[in-house]
């Protein structure tokens, strides 16, 4: 399993600043994730702005999941429905 390796966290600037006293950053974050065209973006959901956009450059990187992410991904993978075919696409024909 990977370890959390995080040197430093980001948090959206008005979170921080309408964090009660008494909740620590990560538990009062509202964060999403993603992966973009460029690259990565990291977006407040409670605040509806960017936090901080990654462009990588054109860059190949690499990325490492641990095992059970890898088997979700895979399980959900296999668990989806067919895809429902284009108009015109041939079939092949049973006698």
């Amino acid at each position: 399993m990977i370890k959390n390796d995080i040197d430093m966290y980001m948090n959206c600037p008005r979170c921080l600043d309408e964090r009660p006293h008494d909740v620590t950053p990560a538990a009062w974050a509202r964060l999403n994730v993603g992966v973009t065209k460029e690259g990565m973006q990291i977006w407040c959901v409670r605040h509806d702005i960017n936090v901080m956009a990654l462009d990588f450059l054109g860059q190949k990187i690499r990325a490492n999941f641990d095992q059970e992410t890898q088997k979700r991904k895979s399980d959900s993978t296999s668990a989806r429905a067919p895809r429902p075919r284009k108009p015109g696409s041939r079939r092949s024909k049973r006698a």
